[in-house]
């Protein structure tokens, strides 16, 4: 059901593809929706999140691999996931001109209590540009951390998470950004 409603509204959306911006921005959700409708990289998540700081906007996808769980004590059990995201930034208001791509690589512990779920992760960061607005990274490589807060229903979830990207003093200036997320995603297996 989820695979064919993505694929209309791929078609749909196609239909308002004007001008080259739009054009890029329909096959960007096209590809991402295709991807996670075939779920082409055999995931066992997916999904998408939306976030600001200030007047920097961030939307992301991702998709997460479960490869091991650890019983610790009962009924905790804390699971351990590869997580790969594609974000990108904007500035609000600014949408064709100012915008940063960011590839994010974590590793992913999770801490489940029946539906409930805390996430944390630390890994780095792949940046198109070394700046946004007035946020200077010094460079285009990152650490990131995130920590989120969430519940499973069915075969969706939905988190609240915290995100700090910054480059730890490796080079000047250093100045971080943090984001306050939303994510909504689908759980494969």
């Amino acid at each position: 059901m989820i695979k064919k409603f993505i694929l209309i509204a791929y078609f749909s959306l196609s239909i308002f593809a004007i001008d080259t911006t739009n054009i890029w921005r329909t096959s960007m959700i096209a590809t991402v929706g295709t991807i996670y409708a075939t779920n082409l990289f055999h995931a066992s998540e997916a999904g998408a999140s939306t976030a600001r700081d200030g007047k920097v906007m961030l939307n992301r996808f991702d998709m997460k691999w479960h490869m091991k769980d650890f019983s610790i004590l009962a009924p905790f059990t804390l699971k351990y996931y590869h997580h790969v995201s594609y974000g990108l930034w904007q500035v609000v208001g600014d949408l064709g001109a100012t915008k940063n791509n960011v590839v994010d690589f974590n590793p992913l512990f999770r801490l489940q209590f029946q539906n409930l779920y805390i996430d944390y992760s630390m890994g780095y960061s792949l940046m198109s540009s070394d700046y946004i607005l007035d946020k200077e990274f010094g460079g285009k490589f990152a650490f990131n951390h995130i920590l989120a807060l969430g519940i499973n229903y069915n075969k969706f979830y939905l988190h609240t998470s915290f995100s700090h990207y910054s480059n730890n003093d490796i080079y000047r200036p250093n100045n971080g950004i943090n984001f306050l997320m939303l994510s909504l995603g689908y759980v494969y297996k």
